[in-house]
């Protein structure tokens, strides 16, 4: 069977999309299309994934089912004036830019999208989404049709262990630094554990307060901040203990 290879960038798109992927080749989409977008997507979808179909010259939905629909939650695509916009606007503003410059770049290749969108109740989900090109006689990409799915729940598993890999690692490399620094280097091993934490989940700064039980005050000893947060550690002196209660 004939292929089209997936065009791809594996510094923009998530690990889980960069893989080789081949999709079947297409040459059937033509001659569906005299029988209409319904039936093109009736015989393309048969799992009944979000479908839709784009007309790029009039920047407008043709056809779009009910589970394109539900998963955007934005109302009828099809009223809206302009394709692009309603689905830009759909799109987590982190994402926007990747998704709108690979889909304006297209041409006669499929391809595999993984991206954000943030729905009206403010949720935020992952769609995986499989776009492939209609060319017309001259050979220009005049329509899209695409199905998209929800996979929000693999890539949440998948980032927690990710994390939690990550978070395993980091501890055993500190662990390590701890056991072979001599006192001399201490608080700098203890400066790199807390930048290495800091930004493993993703904190502005992160601290380590030395206590003084008989005169019942604690003190900030070492700090790291990131780039845009001021330090605090001089205001945290001399504190009383129960000025943060356990």
């Amino acid at each position: 069977m004939d292929t089209l290879s997936i065009r791809k960038d594996a510094n923009d798109l998530p690990k889980s999309a960069t893989q080789p992927i081949d999709l079947p080749a297409m040459p059937m989409v033509s001659s569906l299309y005299t029988e209409g977008a319904q039936g093109t997507e009736t015989y393309l979808n048969p799992t009944n994934d979000a479908f839709f179909n784009v007309s790029i010259e009039e920047d407008r939905y043709i056809h779009v089912n009910d589970a394109y629909r539900a998963l955007w939650g934005r109302g009828d695509p099809m009223q809206s004036s302009s394709a692009t916009q309603f689905f830009l606007s759909s799109v987590h503003p982190d994402d926007a830019e990747r998704v709108g410059r690979l889909l304006s770049e297209i041409n006669d290749s499929a391809l595999l999208l993984e991206y954000r969108i943030v729905r009206p109740d403010g949720t935020t989900r992952w769609v995986r989404e499989r776009v492939f090109p209609m060319l017309d006689k001259a050979g220009k990409v005049s329509q899209l049709i695409g199905f998209a799915e929800d996979v929000t729940a693999d890539l949440s598993e998948h980032v927690k262990l990710a994390r939690r890999l990550t978070m395993e690692q980091m501890v055993g490399y500190l662990a390590t630094q701890f056991i072979q620094s001599s006192p001399s280097d201490f608080n700098q091993v203890i400066n790199l554990a807390l930048q290495e934490i800091g930004l493993a989940v993703m904190a502005d700064r992160s601290y380590l307060f030395r206590f003084d039980a008989a005169a019942d005050m604690m003190s900030n000893s070492h700090e790291w901040c990131n780039e845009w947060t001021v330090p605090q550690i001089d205001q945290l002196q001399g504190l009383p203990i129960d000025t943060f209660p356990g």
